[in-house]
């Protein structure tokens, strides 16, 4: 073991025995004042019990009073002569005061001076005027504690009793005489009682606690070792693990690039995907903004003509007004609902086409409403660059199978065509036709009439990233994503048969039913 480590375990150790020795001197502190609350609150039910005794010896002669077996006179002297007999603590005794403060039994004071002299402007030793104080206390209840400073008793050993002391008394009152009856105990006793016990307490304490410390020391000894052996099996772990960790680096630098590259190709064939719903929205958009600003324009006029009836309103209306502000507004609502239906037209058809292509959930539908979705959709495309879209699809083709694929496979090569087939001066024609074929198969194709694709790029064309116009908007992925498409998810087939100067025909072979049970990638 190092100079270091036995260092740190030998302040460790000295910090746990500190730290154990304040909580053992903390454990006694409070023992102690636990101990004196309860030996504080024992000696005042004692009080209470001898208070009630002597209540008793009062009540008594009283009672003897009521029934005249006695004069009042004689009831208190033999109540005073019972309580005399009271004796506790060695040479502790009962005194009794009239709320005036007139003396009416005290052993520590002379007979002589019983029902002669007035106690009320008494003081003890320190000042205070004790009968004034018991009868404060009484007001409210009628037992109390009262504190105060006496002289002790010659019977009290190894204490000098010239000497005032601390001490502690029960009062309670007897109304029907009005007497103060009360008892108490020096502070002296209970102290010594609490000191008594607390040592005794204390070495109990410390017999069982010593013991059980030493032990706790040895175990947490013993644990420091054992985390020490552990501590070194960790450090070959660890460096077991730091060439494990080198091997896994050299593993994963050589996998990286490989890793990166395809999903550089994954997020281009999704930006592809999503490159032609883009274009929807920014066509449809553009359709949208004749109609909506149709419709904003007769909204206006309407507005219009509310406010010049409402001023006529106020001053004197014809019916020749009347019949002209009705007119405006019935024009102006026709057009509103004739430019709104067709905007709620183009977004049905958006809103179906943009749910289908972002998702590939199956379902039945018919060819023809998948078709006029599409052309719907992209016609702001088409019209932007001069081309014509001719649909031949028989509008009882129904399938089970996924739209949104198929209306992404349509817009690829109807955008392919638009962008590949045609020069920019010449006028353009494509042409989508759908037959049915026998064994539940359809087949769709997408024709134009453009100059066609030489022979030696067929092969090519459904290569990823393969392109003719390079740098020039074009990513090469348009046509292999429709490839993976008709031969993946949708479960088919798709060539391409051109002619260079005779056009191009792409046909996809796709099953009315779909083979795929679930949502293929």
């Amino acid at each position: 073991m190092s100079s270091a480590r036995k260092l740190s375990i030998s302040k460790r150790l000295w910090f746990l025995l500190a730290s154990t020795g304040l909580g053992i001197v903390a454990m006694l502190v409070f023992l102690f004042f636990n101990m004196w609350s309860e030996l504080n609150e024992s000696e005042r039910k004692k009080l209470d019990a001898i208070n009630d005794v002597a209540l008793g010896f009062v009540s008594d002669a009283y009672h003897k009073y009521q029934n005249k077996e006695l004069s009042e006179q004689e009831a208190k002297l033999y109540a005073i002569a019972r309580l005399d007999q009271i004796r506790y603590e060695g040479n502790e005794y009962i005194f009794v005061y009239r709320r005036d403060g007139m003396l009416i039994m005290d052993p520590s004071l002379p007979d002589e001076e019983r029902f002669k002299v007035n106690y009320y402007d008494f003081k003890d030793p320190e000042g205070t005027p004790l009968f004034q104080h018991m009868n404060e206390r009484t007001k409210d209840s009628k037992r109390a504690t009262v504190t105060y400073v006496w002289e002790l008793p010659d019977s009290l050993p190894m204490i000098e009793n010239t000497l005032p002391a601390p001490k502690m008394s029960r009062v309670i009152v007897f109304e029907p005489w009005n007497w103060i009856i009360g008892t108490g105990v020096y502070m002296t006793h209970v102290t010594e009682k609490l000191w008594s016990g607390f040592w005794r307490l204390s070495g109990l304490f410390l017999l069982f606690s010593i013991p059980i410390l030493v032990l706790f020391l040895i175990i947490y000894k013993r644990r420091l070792e054992i985390s020490e052996q552990k501590q070194k099996i960790e450090e070959i772990d660890y460096q077991n693990a730091i060439l494990e960790k080198r091997v896994m680096k050299r593993t994963e630098e050589l996998s990286s690039a490989l890793k990166h590259l395809e999903q550089a190709k994954d997020e281009l064939v999704q930006s592809e995907k999503l490159s032609s719903l883009g274009t929807l929205v920014s066509g449809v958009a553009h359709e949208l903004n004749t109609p909506i600003g149709n419709a904003l324009t007769s909204s206006t006029v309407i507005l219009e003509a509310e406010n010049r009836f409402s001023e006529m309103v106020a001053r004197k209306i014809t019916r020749k007004d009347l019949d002209d502000f009705v007119r405006r507004v019935r024009e102006g609502g026709q057009i509103i609902e004739r430019n709104m239906s067709k905007a709620a037209e183009l977004i049905v058809a958006f809103k179906q086409l943009a749910v289908d292509q972002t998702s590939a959930h199956r379902r039945e539908f018919y060819l023809s409403e998948i078709v006029e979705e599409v052309n719907l959709s992209i016609r702001p495309t088409l019209r932007r660059s001069s081309c014509n879209l001719e649909i031949d699809v028989p509008e009882d083709l129904h399938l089970d199978s996924y739209p949104g694929p198929l209306s992404q496979v349509l817009i690829n090569l109807i955008s392919n065509a638009v962008i590949h087939a045609f020069k920019e001066d010449e006028d353009k024609s494509i042409r989508i036709v759908a037959t049915n074929e026998p064994d539940g198969w359809i087949s769709l194709s997408v024709i134009d009439e453009g100059y066609g694709i030489p022979p030696e790029l067929q092969k090519q064309i459904f290569d990823p990233f393969y392109t003719t116009r390079l740098g020039q908007g074009g990513s090469g992925l348009g046509l292999h994503i429709t490839f993976n498409i008709v031969t993946g998810i949708l479960g088919g087939s798709i060539d391409v048969n051109s002619e260079p100067g005779k056009g191009s025909c792409f046909t996809a072979k796709i099953p009315t039913s779909s083979p795929c049970p679930n949502s293929c990638s």
